[in-house]
């Protein structure tokens, strides 16, 4: 696994000269609950959650989004100007900063693309209704069915166990305790040789833990919801989210590779995320870093 500040697309090979399945991960946006643009929180980054996933197969690459936080939007801007057409995008649930960006979300905005949105239903509602009925007056000044990409836009339900079957890409998913519940996704290459699993929002302490652990056992990458420190997790207890020393545990417990420290609370400055989140984190388990946006892990 290689960690790089910019993307740099080379071919991974085998002793044999093959060219090997592969994970392009691009952190898009790490921040939590609202967009933090001051000076304070930069390093890491302001734009709320979104992870692009590029799955490589023979040379031919499948790109994925997770989440539609607001770092969603400048990339998906760049993707259509690179002439990509076909978009795949997980949803690990419907609260706001996971879904901030989807209003401005270029593809949308288009008649020649074709959009697969994944995610739970929501009670009496279902999937479709949910993404629907945010994009609705007086809220937002189009209905969803005006976006001129309606008409090629495809819905897909998704429950915890359900997988799902690209080209050459698995994605299978799995339940998270979270308020009104969340999926966690563990992507695969087409030879299951490389996995890395997406799991915000979660907080610890219910059984669900003991079926996380078993759902990234092995992952080469855990993308986890570490929002709180030892200090700041006992005021926001119930509200959905975890801590970076209990990700490290869980991550070394369920041998993983590595721990990326996502979804930085908005109270936390990078100096709090670098003395405190981090090494909380690193003094249970040495191969945890902090995601910040821009930040590429190849596996």
């Amino acid at each position: 696994m290689k960690i790089y500040k910019k993307e740099e697309l080379i071919s991974v090979s085998d002793s044999s000269g093959k060219v090997q399945d592969f994970l392009n991960v691009r952190f898009l946006g790490v921040r939590g609950t609202i967009p933090t643009p001051h000076p304070e929180f930069l390093k890491y980054g302001a734009n709320t959650s979104c992870v692009h996933v590029s799955s490589f197969h023979d040379g031919q690459s499948e790109e994925l989004w997770f989440d539609g936080g607001t770092g969603i939007v400048r990339e998906s801007q760049k993707s259509l100007s690179r002439g990509v057409l076909s978009f795949h995008v997980f949803l690990s649930h419907l609260h706001y900063d996971h879904i901030f960006g989807l209003t401005q979300f270029a593809p949308f905005f288009r008649k020649d693309t074709k959009i697969y949105l994944y995610g739970e239903r929501k009670d009496e509602l279902s999937f479709k209704e949910a993404i629907c009925g945010y994009f609705r007056k007086p809220y937002f000044p189009l209905e969803f069915t005006d976006l001129p990409c309606f008409p090629n836009t495809i819905f897909v339900e998704l429950k915890p166990g359900d997988e799902v079957h690209l080209q050459h890409t698995k994605i299978s998913c799995a339940s998270l305790h979270h308020p009104q519940g969340a999926l966690a996704y563990r992507v695969w290459t087409k030879d299951n040789s490389k996995s890395v699993v997406y799991a915000t929002d979660h907080e610890h302490g219910t059984s669900t833990d003991e079926e996380l652990s078993q759902f990234i056992h092995g992952a080469d990458l855990v993308i986890y919801d570490c929002s709180f420190g030892h200090d700041t997790y006992p005021p926001c207890k119930g509200w959905g989210h975890s801590t970076s020393a209990f990700g490290a545990q869980l991550c070394k417990c369920s041998s993983v590779k590595r721990l990326g420290i996502f979804h930085h609370s908005p109270q936390h400055e990078d100096g709090y995320l670098e003395d405190v989140i981090l090494k909380e984190a690193t003094t249970i388990f040495s191969e945890s870093f902090l995601t910040q946006e821009g930040l590429v892990v190849r596996i």
